[in-house]
């Protein structure tokens, strides 16, 4: 039997060895909700690193699928994000949070 989308999203984050593998997750949103906090996590951990070190893969069409609970506070804000909204937080979306 073949891997479902919902397993293919959790394995490109759980098994991707460079960001970029770990970041194919967003391609497919709705489909990781049972590792939210870990991708949640390793974003905050590694958002300004890969802003610094201005990876390739890193655009701004990637950004934007990127919940704004995974941004840092003064990055967000950076991108417009008043009072921490750049637009509707992914985990309100997915009823994360209320």
């Amino acid at each position: 039997m073949g891997t479902s989308e919902n397993e293919q999203a959790k394995n490109a984050f759980l098994e991707g060895k460079t960001g970029a593998e770990k970041m194919l997750v967003f391609t497919k949103s709705s489909l990781w909700r049972s590792i939210y906090p870990q991708v949640g996590d390793w974003v905050l951990n590694n958002y300004e690193r890969w802003e610094a070190e201005k990876e390739e893969w890193f655009t701004e069409a990637l950004i934007a699928t990127i919940p704004d609970d995974m941004i840092p506070a003064h990055n967000l804000e950076l991108l417009g994000g008043v009072d921490g909204r750049r637009r509707s937080s992914f985990a309100e979306r997915m009823s994360f949070v209320k």
